[in-house]
């Protein structure tokens, strides 16, 4: 009897040494899986938690950046904050689905389940109110103007109000599927793309309109789904279909485009007139180092001015001051619009959005925490 006890507590001591072998293994293999339960912040001088974003979850709220600081838009009201995660305003404002955008002289914050959009100034306070005609599936905007895709009747249309509030334009588009809206800096001209079944074909098609509704040309794609659209603040059109990234004048003329290889997973077309297209050659793996992923940046010409990777696959790309981010889960590349690559930052924890803040500054979102920091 003694031996089997003196060898029952032997294996009960291996078993507690190799658990805390394995504890610290994990902890140090894996702090951001500890830190979601434990109050430890690895590097706590450098980053600064929103506590109220807490268990929110990432995708309860709208983020966008004004200033240089940043937007969030949720159940909770409208908050704007500084590069180090302080408070500078809290707007009573409050959306269970909400949009968040910005034009040149204000704030656009949405509550999509209401119907309503508020235009909101630099210190926080409502200046206006726009109720829309139908019910809002979606919600851009532009430099000057902001666009609503709407249902109203059971027909799709799409509305177009300005920095005061008030609407400019409304189109109808009956049955067809709205798939991208972008308004001209003057508000003169709307671009829209439509998605449709003709026959036995899916169809995609490109129009440009007037803002009282007739169209000034109109371009179709026959089995191609257009996939993002942009009115560049010189007026020429952006389009990203399966196949290219095309240019157009505002006549409909190809300026220039360029054919992608492989699958587009990511895309940001900037009213500047760059483009940054990240595609991958396996779009369903998803697997880190199982497919060949890239993120292609091209100027206003339709110049490649860079070509880069990650070792995870793309998660996001985001836009500031002279710069642009491609970020995967845990790490992130800062280039400058010229090409180069000014700057690469690991994460300790899983990342899900990024946001430019300028000045070497960035928030990132992981879980439902938003974290602020210097760019390293």
């Amino acid at each position: 009897m003694r031996t089997k006890r003196y060898r029952l507590q032997g294996k009960r001591k291996w078993i507690i040494i190799l658990t805390v072998l394995a504890v610290i293994l994990t902890y140090f293999a894996y702090p951001h899986f500890y830190s979601t339960f434990i109050n430890v912040r690895l590097n706590p001088k450098e980053l600064m938690e929103i506590a109220s974003h807490r268990s929110q979850g990432v995708f309860s709220g709208a983020f966008e950046v004004y200033e240089n600081q940043l937007l969030n838009l949720e159940k909770t009201g409208l908050k704007l904050f500084d590069r180090e995660g302080n408070i500078i305003w809290n707007s009573p404002i409050k959306s269970g689905t909400p949009f968040l955008g910005m034009l040149k002289d204000c704030i656009v914050a949405a509550d999509m389940d209401k119907g309503i959009v508020y235009g909101v100034n630099n210190e926080g306070k409502t200046v206006w109110s726009y109720e829309s005609g139908g019910r809002i599936s979606r919600v851009g905007a532009d430099k000057n103007f902001m666009w609503i895709k709407a249902v109203h009747d059971g027909n799709n249309i799409v509305e177009i109000v300005n920095q005061k509030g008030e609407k400019t334009a409304s189109l109808a588009f009956g049955k067809e599927e709205i798939t991208g809206v972008s308004v001209s800096p003057d508000g003169e001209y709307v671009a829209v793309c439509t998605l449709g079944i003709q026959g036995r074909q899916l169809v995609s098609s490109l129009g440009y309109y007037r803002k009282d509704g007739a169209i000034r040309w109109a371009q179709k794609y026959n089995d191609i789904i257009i996939l993002a659209l942009r009115i560049t603040d010189k007026g020429d059109i952006l389009v990203l279909n399966e196949e290219r990234v095309i240019s157009l004048s505002n006549k409909g003329d190809i300026q220039w485009y360029h054919k992608l290889k492989g699958y587009v997973t990511k895309v940001l077309l900037s009213p500047r007139g760059f483009s940054l297209i990240a595609t991958a050659d396996d779009y369903g793996s998803g697997l880190p180092g199982s497919m060949d992923e890239k993120t292609l940046l091209f100027d206003g010409k339709g110049v490649i001015k860079g070509t880069y990777h990650l070792n995870g696959r793309i998660a996001g790309l985001a836009e500031g001051e002279g710069h642009a981010a491609l970020f995967a889960s845990r790490e992130m590349k800062l280039i400058d619009l010229q090409g180069n690559e000014k700057a690469y930052m690991k994460f300790d924890r899983d990342v899900s959005r990024v946001f430019l803040l300028g000045d070497m500054s960035l928030a990132y979102v992981s879980g439902g925490d938003t974290y602020f920091s210097k760019i390293k």
